[in-house]
């Protein structure tokens, strides 16, 4: 048996993420899924982990890659923060890695937007 197999799996914000490209609010999800609403925004808030029945219902239900909620763009998101983040106009800055990794996570679109902001500057 392997040594991570009883990790729990907290995929909030990527569970958010796929619900709204599916369109649906966290009722309609629940209701496929066969869960309460509540326990759905629990599970988006990272306040309770996904078993795997739900992550196996919420593939066979929407047709969904599983792979969809692995963390491969928050590592790349995470890096390019880290980039940008040791740049000498931001040494003064004391900012934590774990901050930009919760940034990379959670927010996708703010670390989209920074990426953006920050070639700007170093173009101008």
């Amino acid at each position: 048996m392997p040594a991570d197999s009883g990790k729990k799996l907290f995929v909030g914000p990527r569970f958010r993420r796929i619900r709204q490209q599916l369109g649906l609010s966290q009722t309609q999800i629940a209701e496929g899924l066969g869960i309460s609403p509540s326990y759905i925004n629990l599970i988006e808030r990272n306040q309770r982990p996904v078993t795997a029945q739900i992550l196996l219902r919420l593939a066979e239900t929407y047709d969904l890659d599983l792979r969809d909620l692995a963390t491969a763009d928050e590592d790349r998101f995470f890096a390019e923060l880290n980039e940008i983040f040791s740049d000498p106009l931001f040494r003064q800055i004391d900012l934590p890695k774990q901050e930009l990794r919760d940034l990379a996570e959670l927010c996708p679109g703010v670390t989209h937007a920074l990426q953006r902001l920050y070639a700007a500057y170093t173009e101008a």
